[in-house]
C-alpha cells in the first residue's frame, strides 16, 4: 500500500472520520429518535475515501455532507413514517356522549368539576355553554385531563 505511505495527511483524516463516526454513534445512542445515524453513514463513506488515499479534505467533506443528506432525506422520511405512533386510544374515549353529574359550576372562563364513572373530573364548557351544580351534562370531548361538557337539553 504505497499510496498510504506517500500521503502525510492519511492518519489525520483517519482519526477525524473515526472520531466523527464514534461521536455520532454515541449521540444516536443517547437520543430516542434517529437523529445522528445519517452522519455516521456519511462518516463511513468519508473514512473509506481516506483509506483509499483520497487526501483532499474538500472531497471527503463533500462526500460526507452528500451521503448524510441523501440518507437523511430518503431513509429519514421512511423511518419517521415507521416510527410515528398514532393517537393512543384509551377506554376514556367511550365516555364521549355519556352523562356526567356536575359538582361545581363551570363556564367558558371557569373550570368546574363533575363526576363520571365514580371519578371526579375537571370539566370545561365551550362558547356560551354553562353548567351548574346538580346539572346533568353530556361529555362532548376529552381535552387532556379535562372533559368538555354541555348541558343536557330537556326533551
Amino acid at each position: 500500500m504505497l499510496f498510504l505511505e506517500a500521503n502525510p495527511n492519511y492518519e489525520i483524516f483517519l482519526i477525524i472520520w473515526v472520531v466523527v463516526i464514534i461521536a455520532t454513534l454515541i449521540a444516536e445512542l443517547l437520543t430516542q429518535d434517529l437523529t445522528c445515524i445519517w452522519f455516521t453513514g456519511g462518516g463511513v463513506v468519508a473514512l473509506i475515501l481516506a483509506i483509499a488515499g483520497v487526501d483532499n479534505a474538500y472531497v471527503q467533506i463533500s462526500f460526507f455532507v452528500a451521503v448524510s443528506l441523501i440518507l437523511l432525506l430518503t431513509l429519514g422520511r421512511w423511518s419517521r413514517k415507521k416510527n410515528t405512533q398514532g393517537t393512543l386510544a384509551t377506554n376514556i374515549d367511550a365516555a364521549i356522549g355519556k352523562e356526567i353529574i356536575i359538582l361545581k359550576d363551570a363556564d367558558y372562563l371557569h373550570h368546574g368539576e363533575g363526576k363520571y364513572a365514580g371519578l371526579i373530573w375537571t370539566v370545561i364548557c365551550r362558547g356560551d355553554d354553562k353548567v351548574a351544580t346538580g346539572d346533568i351534562a353530556y361529555i362532548k370531548e376529552i381535552q387532556g385531563n379535562k372533559l368538555v361538557v354541555s348541558l343536557k337539553k330537556e326533551d
